[in-house]
């Protein structure tokens, strides 16, 4: 009963916008059903445990969106990468538990970060002084790793469509999360470099 009162206080208060209480609240909840000590009944908290994990995922992808991408790339790349892949892991926890609506929900905004994470080093600060060929040099790599995380948002849509269709959620819901994920197709009209010998 404590869990699901600090977990439902905590989504309150996030809804509200306050987002310093609503986090502190949301993880303290969350340890204590991680440590498996006063959770009560699964049933009851599986909807506000998916939830909380979604606002926690949520609340570091926001981070992850206001780390810009500068010269060195590879400074900045590292504070990027740890926030991404804290939404990533928190985003997962909520993916592979119940409900479906919410679990479905967590996988798109898996994918969705993916695809921001390629945006974000396509539009990255160069370096200043590169030399004509350094420069298409750089910017092809760029664009594989980009094409790295567009690839992987693709990941897995398949088999959770197929998930959604064998559980049987209702058609708008399920439509609703085609149209979501669609905008992610225009990425495949970028022109990649050719691999040499082609």
């Amino acid at each position: 009963m404590w869990t699901y009162a600090t977990l439902s206080i905590g989504l309150s208060a996030g809804a509200r916008g306050d987002t310093k209480t609503s986090i502190r609240l949301i993880e303290e909840g969350l340890r204590k059903v991680d440590s498996g000590t006063d959770i009560g009944s699964s049933e009851e908290l599986a909807v506000p445990v998916a939830r909380a994990r979604i606002a926690v995922g949520e609340n570091w992808a926001r981070q992850f969106r206001n780390t810009r991408l500068v010269a060195p790339l590879e400074k900045s790349l590292a504070v990027k990468e740890r926030t991404f892949r804290l939404a990533l892991d928190a985003f997962a926890k909520a993916e592979n538990a119940p409900p479906l609506e919410l679990s479905l929900q967590a996988s798109r905004l898996t994918g969705d970060l993916f695809v921001e994470y390629g945006k974000a080093i396509l539009a990255s600060q160069r370096p200043k002084g590169l030399k004509r060929a350094d420069r298409e040099g750089y910017e092809e790599g760029l664009k594989i790793r980009a094409r790295s995380f567009f690839e992987r948002s693709w990941t897995g849509m398949p088999a959770r469509w197929n998930v959604s269709r064998r559980r049987e959620v209702p058609r708008t819901w399920r439509f609703r999360s085609v149209n979501d994920w669609r905008p992610r197709r225009r990425f495949s009209r970028v022109r990649w470099p050719r691999k040499r010998g082609r």
